[in-house]
Formats: C-alpha cells, sequence, structure tokens
C-alpha cells in the first residue's frame, strides 16, 4: 500500500522494497535488490532482523517490481543499460551503481514501505540512503529558494514542513534530497 504522494511522477517512482503485511499485520519488507525478505523481531521493537526467503504469494510481485527497478536504474548508464538488454538482469552491485546516477539525473525516485511506529524498514531506508543516494559533491551547486527569495527582497520562507501523519497508517513513501 503505497499511497499517492500528490506528485506528477509518471514511471520515475520506483518501489525499491514491498511491504510484508499491512497496518498492524505490518511486519517486514521484500528487499527488492537483493530479493530477499526482511523479518523484523517485534519483541525487540525491530531491533533485530532476519533475513529470509520471499513468501511465496509476493514471489511474482517481487520479481514484477524487480524488473522495473532494474529497467530504471540501468537507464542512466549506457554500458549497464546495453548489458541489461542483453542478459535482463543486473548484479545487486550493477543496481547499487546504477541507483545514484539515476536518482541524480531525477529519473527515478525511490519508494520504500517503513513503520517509524515500528521500527520496520528503517534500516533498509537507511541502507539505501547510504549506499545508493548520490554525494551531494556529485551535482552542480543549487541556489536555495530561501536565498532567491532574499535576493529579491521578498521575506524567507521555510524550506521543509513536517506533517502529523494519522498513527494507523504504517507505511508511508518517503521522498529524500541530500542537500549541500
Amino acid at each position: 500500500m503505497y499511497m499517492d504522494v500528490g506528485l506528477d511522477t509518471g514511471d520515475m517512482l520506483v518501489k525499491m522494497t514491498l511491504p510484508i503485511g499491512a497496518e498492524d499485520e505490518f511486519k517486514g519488507v521484500v528487499d527488492l535488490i537483493r530479493m530477499k525478505a526482511i523479518w523484523w523481531n517485534e519483541e525487540d521493537q525491530g531491533m533485530t532482523y532476519e533475513l529470509g526467503d520471499i513468501p511465496a504469494e509476493l514471489q511474482a510481485k517481487a520479481e514484477e517490481y524487480r524488473e522495473k527497478m532494474v529497467e530504471a536504474a540501468a537507464e542512466a548508464n549506457e554500458e549497464l543499460m546495453e548489458k541489461y538488454l542483453e542478459t535482463m538482469e543486473l548484479s545487486d552491485e550493477e543496481i547499487k551503481t546504477a541507483l545514484p546516477k539515476a536518482i541524480l539525473a531525477g529519473s527515478l525516485i525511490p519508494a520504500v514501505a517503513v513503520s517509524a511506529t515500528k521500527n520496520v524498514g528503517i534500516d533498509t531506508l537507511l541502507d539505501l540512503l547510504v549506499d545508493s543516494f548520490p554525494s551531494p559533491a556529485d551535482r552542480a551547486p543549487r541556489e536555495g529558494v530561501a536565498a532567491r527569495r532574499q535576493a529579491a527582497g521578498r521575506r524567507q520562507v521555510a524550506l521543509g514542513v513536517v506533517e502529523d501523519v494519522d498513527e494507523q497508517r504504517f507505511i508511508e513513501i518517503i521522498q529524500c534530497q541530500k542537500v549541500t
């Protein structure tokens, strides 16, 4: 259950994980890069987890979304795209290499399933940020909205918004961008 974030993302929004269960039954995620199920331990509030096989009822869906993810990642690298078109597969490392370029180019927006209240999927999100998001040094400097407004003589504006999310909704899409 990925909610509509109200953005016109087209095919750019790419699932990196699939939820295992929903709401009160949200127990883990399918990591589409590793093609493994990750089950968080409820007894220690998600501080530990176990890797396992993808549940049979999610296997076909996981394969479908992995193919979409691999294709989106490969599009950012000509060499990997050629390999993908020949073999229809990329290794986990090749995917991790291609993701930062695709994210930086704006051709891929990663989406992950998480529950902050249950601490489910947080490690996967953090791993994705560390392993797959481009470094701020990889892009040209950008001038922020506040700087442009100030230069134009307008008042400062907030650059971030935090919304209170209904406690009953455990799965959200998180959109992140590293800034310098």
